[in-house]
């Protein structure tokens, strides 16, 4: 992880936008914490410059858990 990259945090990064995103800013090698309401959907993305993390928006229970982590 570069301490000085930029940092984007992109939920919904399973399909779609999300998930272009997410790998459009790790190319341009900004810190990226991808997330998705599975984690699993999203473990694939990972590399040196993106963590991925379960996240559902709806939900405060997992935005307070995805914050902490």
């Amino acid at each position: 992880m570069n301490a000085n990259a930029p940092v984007v945090l992109i939920s919904g990064c399973s399909t779609g936008i999300g998930r272009a995103l997410a790998i459009e800013f790790a190319a341009r090698n900004w810190q990226v914490f991808a997330t998705a309401r599975k984690k699993e959907s999203v473990d694939d993305l990972k590399s040196p410059n993106v963590e991925t993390f379960a996240l559902d928006v709806t939900d405060e229970k997992s935005i307070k858990a995805c914050v902490e982590s």
